[in-house]
């Protein structure tokens, strides 16, 4: 059985909040990143299929399923996107049927 080193830090409080402050301003800073390429992305017209479930807010099993209500274009050679107005377009479709029926 391999034994486990365990090792204990004493900090003070400021250095806590410290290394806090620094992992909260990195976490920030790495989202803040993934958010503005993501808008890149959509203001370029096209997104891949993982960025178009997010894009709509849906599982893979549900994208499955909605994703012939709009058509795949082929961006470059193994590379199939969809536009992003045409899912603007189908969920503005889906809220009127939604609200007609209620």
């Amino acid at each position: 059985m391999k034994s486990k080193r365990i090792q204990l830090i004493e900090l003070e409080i400021d250095e806590l909040k410290a290394l806090v402050s620094e992992f909260v301003s990195e976490s920030i800073a790495h989202f803040s990143k993934e958010n503005s390429t993501q808008e890149e992305k959509i203001k370029r017209g096209y997104l891949n299929q993982k960025e178009a479930m997010l894009y709509l807010g849906v599982s893979k099993n549900t994208f499955y399923q909605i994703k012939h209500n709009f058509p795949e274009y082929i961006i470059s050679t193994g590379r199939n996107g969809y536009k992003v107005s045409d899912m603007d377009e189908f969920l503005l479709r889906t809220k009127r049927i939604r609200h007609s029926c209620t």
